[in-house]
């Protein structure tokens, strides 16, 4: 799923500057990670597709990443959002 990849590499390079051991740390790269996904609509708008046609839990465990879960809650926000 690219969707999933680009957000894999997206909190690859946050955690190569941002520590991730603790879970507040994780939040804080995630939060960084939705921010940059935000800011660039045509990725935010791939990312609800790929969760639209994989369903969120599938999605979610293609992360394969700690932040992933606090990622998936912004897609789920998303998700409604578009849905309303």
């Amino acid at each position: 799923m690219q969707a999933a990849e680009e957000i894999q590499n997206l909190l690859k390079q946050l955690e190569q500057t941002n520590p991730t051991n603790k879970t507040t740390e994780q939040m804080m790269v995630a939060a960084k990670a939705i921010e940059k996904i935000e800011n660039n609509p045509s990725l935010k708008e791939k990312i609800i597709n790929a969760a639209q046609e994989a369903g969120l839990a599938t999605f979610e465990k293609a992360l394969d990443n700690p932040a992933g879960a606090f990622i998936t809650g912004a897609v789920r926000g998303w998700l409604e959002a578009e849905n309303k």
